[in-house]
């Protein structure tokens, strides 16, 4: 009974994964630029996961409703998360460690394999651009994903109804540095809510011609339903970090950053940039050198220990709270 259990409910969730893409293209994409993990690693991640987090079933457990040895498996498939997390910055954790440190107007002009990393506060074209669509907030990298509350039942839930990236390209060092618009890998702690009612205003720049230009957007002058902007953004007015190849620019003595070499141990960063796969895009990471590379030590170590934490603790506690035992699953 435990095999036919552990079958069916694992037989389950991977087909409501495997539909989550059509039914919510939003929500998937945004969770993508979140976890950065190619389609292979990332369905491979998923099926362990739940293979994981199911495995009291095989043991003996009940598969009755709200039985409390759930509440376990849970916790493991939030670890789950923050192991995918780890892993998806920890190429860009490398390329940092091993990038020569410049400042903006020290790079070596030319073309040139050597990885560099570059700080400096961004300069930018235009300051009506280089801002976050809905707060207006100074930005030169944004991911977006805006929120439709809809009624399932008797319940309230919030359901994605858009998402996207919005890029300027920008210059460190007075010019010296230029980093070209694109799909960079970014990593910042900045981040904006907000909850706009059907009476209420839009929030910031959010204009008519803004949600015009996105068909999954609501109309702005027929608003039925509340509405929840989250916007993940690179400040523009304080320090950021590249990380990249340099190679000469076509203003004399200016020096591009565009691009960044995968890693070879996970190759993540060349599986989420568009083309052939042969180069990646430059690394943005929010402030100055030191506090790069820390922000990407706390994504690797902590969320990577605190995830293999919760992954092994959640499963613990899963048999300890059920009937399931370890000779059950042999």
């Amino acid at each position: 009974m435990g095999v036919v259990s552990y079958a069916g409910m694992v037989g389950i969730v991977i087909v409501i994964g495997f539909a989550i893409p059509r039914f919510e293209p939003a929500v998937v994409d945004h969770l993508s630029r979140q976890v950065e993990l190619d389609r292979t690693k990332g369905i491979g991640l998923f099926a362990v996961a739940v293979l994981w987090m199911f495995l009291p079933l095989l043991g003996g457990a009940d598969a009755g409703e709200g039985e409390l040895w759930m509440v376990g498996s849970a916790v493991a498939g939030g670890g789950f998360y923050l192991v995918a997390v780890a892993a998806s910055s920890l190429d860009e954790h490398r390329l940092l460690a091993r990038a020569t440190r410049y400042g903006p107007d020290a790079v070596p002009p030319g073309a040139s394999d050597e990885l560099v990393a570059v700080s400096g506060v961004p300069s930018v074209e235009s300051e009506t651009d280089a801002r976050t669509p809905f707060s207006g907030v100074p930005a030169v990298h944004t991911e977006w994903v805006v929120q439709r509350r809809r009624r399932i039942g008797f319940r309230k839930t919030w359901s994605a109804i858009a998402s996207g990236v919005e890029h300027v390209p920008f210059t460190l060092g007075g010019g010296a540095v230029r980093v070209e618009a694109g799909r960079a890998r970014a990593f910042t702690d900045a981040e904006l809510h907000r909850t706009v009612d059907p009476d209420e205003d839009l929030p910031g720049r959010t204009d008519g011609a803004f949600l015009r230009d996105h068909e999954a957007l609501p109309d702005p002058d027929d608003r039925e339903k509340s509405l929840t902007f989250v916007e993940q953004f690179v400040p523009a007015d304080e320090h950021v970090t590249v990380v990249g190849t340099p190679r000469q620019g076509d203003e004399p003595g200016q020096v591009v950053v565009d691009e960044a070499p995968p890693d070879d141990l996970l190759g993540t960063h060349a599986d989420y940039t568009v083309g052939d796969g042969s180069e990646g895009d430059a690394v943005l990471i929010r402030g100055d050198l030191d506090a790069a590379a820390s922000q990407l030590r706390r994504r690797v170590y902590g969320a990577g220990l605190l995830g293999v934490a919760m992954v092994g603790g959640g499963q613990l506690v899963a048999f300890w709270l059920s009937s399931a035992t370890l000779s059950g699953l042999f």
